[in-house]
């Protein structure tokens, strides 16, 4: 088949991972595909190339901007995207409509487009069963079906002893500590300073317990500034990680995943990424907001 992957960035993103995933995927498979980003570039990009695919980016949507990308026609298009109403999307799917046998969405956030849905998208992928029933509740069409978010382990190399003996090392957290960590991006809804909370409470009796932070928010890094001196002296936050190999070493330093954030999670890579390096996983449940994190646990 000839297929169009249409991805809101090409930036750091779990939705834009998911739409890298699944274009790689689909060309593993034999089939054309070429990507339309209709947003920032960013590191997606080399990965997509590599793998073979044509990438266009328009920094203006219009017809006359699409027309002159002179893609062609497409047995599918695939586009990755929020689902709320989105003039810049719209545009795009209404340009590939005519010319299109199938148009599919993975609906990250399970939001309904109350305007255009019917006549411009046939089937909605939603990341987890929860989120199939939200779309339906909020009267969702009966055509959709639950694909979790494909994962490529090739992302993620195994390290080995001696790469965490030595991140310990530089760190400087004891070879016996049990490290508690989080990994993800610096957005306030992405995390809940309750980790650091629940962190501190059982620090205060334990001293040998330790947490690793990377890409905390600001209210994340305010909780720990306030720490007592012996409690925040064991808690060690870094900036995001891009490296796969350094992001592998700094999981596998961990003993287990402390994962706790305000908004939910539509389907959460990083809970998967900690399962890939047998990291443990304790989780939060949001019952009232996104809560896929359950059930990928």
């Amino acid at each position: 088949m000839r297929i169009l992957t249409i991805t809101p960035s090409l930036s750091i993103g779990g939705t834009e991972r998911g739409a890298q995933n699944y274009t790689i995927g689909y060309k593993k498979q034999g089939h054309e595909v070429v990507v339309l980003n209709h947003g920032r570039d960013g590191i997606r990009r080399q990965y997509i190339e590599a793998a073979g695919c044509q990438v266009h980016t328009v920094s203006h949507v219009d017809r006359q901007s699409l027309d002159g990308l002179n893609l062609g026609i497409f047995d599918v298009v695939h586009i990755h995207r929020e689902g709320r109403k989105n003039e810049r999307e719209n545009e795009i799917l209404a340009w590939v409509r005519g010319a299109t046998k199938i148009i599919a969405e993975t609906n990250v956030f399970f939001a309904i487009d109350y305007g255009k849905r019917n006549s411009l998208i046939d089937v909605h992928f939603q990341l987890a069963e929860i989120n199939r029933q939200h779309w339906l509740r909020r009267g969702g069409d009966s055509l959709t079906a639950v694909i979790p978010y494909p994962v490529d382990v090739r992302d993620f190399p195994l390290c080995n002893f001696e790469d965490v003996k030595q991140f310990r090392t530089r760190h400087k957290i004891p070879a016996n500590a049990f490290v508690f960590g989080r990994i993800g991006q610096p957005i306030p809804g992405k995390w809940d300073p309750m980790v650091v909370r629940e962190f501190a409470k059982l620090a205060a009796d334990n001293s040998n317990v330790y947490l690793l932070l990377v890409g905390p928010s600001k209210d994340v890094l305010g909780e720990v500034l306030a720490l007592a001196k012996d409690v925040g002296q064991r808690v060690l936050m870094l900036d995001t990680l891009d490296d796969p190999r350094q992001l592998g070493i700094c999981y596998s330093s961990m003993d287990c995943f402390l994962h706790a954030a305000r908004q939910g999670e539509s389907f959460g890579f990083v809970l998967t990424e900690a399962l890939l390096y047998g990291v443990p996983v304790i989780t939060l449940s949001r019952p009232h907001r996104d809560n896929a994190q359950t059930e990928v646990i």
